[in-house]
């Protein structure tokens, strides 16, 4: 009777305190899981505008002669699509994966050799559409995390 009323004793003061540390580790593995899938998100919200941007830009061009105004943003709307593929953090594997940098280059090398803005057009489309559903099945994933 000894040992059981000592054991309970030890558990009155220590079970709290156990019950308290796997409590703060299940809150901090969920929070450190929210962080990664809120940074991912915004990872692929980004990569997607800064294509999109720099590609409505080079479509302009397209349309028109342009002038030194239009060169300019062009010039940093691609700057700042390159710039956000090659700086993604947390989607880095993926983007490296779908070779989005070199399929963007290629892309655009080609449209201004060429200036054929429907061959552009449609290799701007496979480059989102590799990105859209790699990002919609990673933000599958995510979900299951939240």
């Amino acid at each position: 009777m000894h040992w059981g009323t000592l054991l309970l004793t030890i558990w009155a003061v220590a079970g709290p305190l156990v019950g308290i540390l796997f409590g703060h580790y299940l809150i901090t593995s969920w929070q450190r899981r929210q962080w990664l899938a809120d940074n991912r998100l915004q990872e692929w919200r980004e990569l997607i505008a800064a294509i999109m941007t720099a590609f409505t830009a080079i479509a302009k061009i397209s349309q028109l002669s342009p002038d030194g105004e239009v060169l300019r943003r062009l010039q940093e709307d691609g700057s700042r699509a390159i710039e956000v593929i090659g700086n993604r953090v947390f989607i880095h594997e993926d983007v490296e994966r779908l070779k989005v940098l070199e399929q963007w280059n290629d892309a655009t090398h080609t449209f201004f050799n060429d200036r054929d803005a429907k061959k552009f057009a449609e290799r701007f489309h496979e480059v989102m559409l590799a990105i859209k559903n790699t990002a919609a099945s990673d933000i599958g994933n995510l979900k299951g995390w939240r």
